[in-house]
């Protein structure tokens, strides 16, 4: 029985295939508000390091199981080209400024979820239309540093969630691009408004 399962979570993986997606992810660019887009501020530097690993399979035999999405340029790229551009717009490096930004993302997951009824023969043909569950992590922690220490710091562990299709490549990749359009407008905007706003 864990043989078969293992297998249909394989089958389910292949679905994606061998290429990684290729997915139109510009249409979801986060726009800073006006108020800080118009009034950048000054900081001496900023530094993103980006420690999250590929996501992985998380094949479990009587739970859900995490198939992870593989893309042309990764999630957690994705996530690291997110928060250096929005810093680029909203914050200005030089002048006088003694404060320094430092981000470190330390886990960008992305994935959808196969249920254990779903690796379950015959009962598979017949779930395997059904919606799932595609699932964005993200973990990563903000820092303000002034004179070698830290005088303001964020961090940030959330999960978004949306409900989609994984029968084919073109329904994940569709999925995908509003899993990206919600996690952009949920994590960057909470980044904005209880980081960039309140810490800088």
């Amino acid at each position: 029985m864990v043989k078969v399962c293992a297998l249909l979570v394989l089958l389910a993986v292949c679905i994606i295939g061998c290429a990684p997606l290729r997915v139109n992810l510009s249409g979801s660019e986060y726009q800073p508000t006006p108020s800080a887009a118009n009034t950048p501020k000054w900081v001496a530097s900023v530094t993103v390091i980006n420690r999250a690993a590929d996501t992985e399979l998380q094949n479990h035999p009587f739970s859900e199981s995490l198939i992870p999405i593989k893309t042309a340029i990764s999630p957690q790229s994705t996530v690291e080209s997110d928060i250096k551009l929005m810093l680029a717009e909203v914050l200005t490096i030089g002048g006088a400024a003694d404060k320094s930004v430092f981000v470190t993302i330390r886990k960008a997951d992305a994935y959808y979820t196969m249920g254990a009824a779903d690796r379950i023969p015959l009962v598979s043909l017949a779930t395997a239309v059904r919606d799932r569950d595609f699932v964005m992590h993200v973990v990563l922690s903000l820092e303000v540093r002034k004179d070698g220490g830290v005088v303001a710091s964020y961090p940030v562990d959330r999960e978004v969630k949306i409900v989609g299709k994984a029968t084919t490549r073109d329904a994940i990749s569709e999925s995908y691009q509003r899993l990206i359009a919600t996690y952009r407008a949920d994590v960057l905007g909470d980044i904005q408004r209880n980081f960039i706003d309140k810490a800088l």
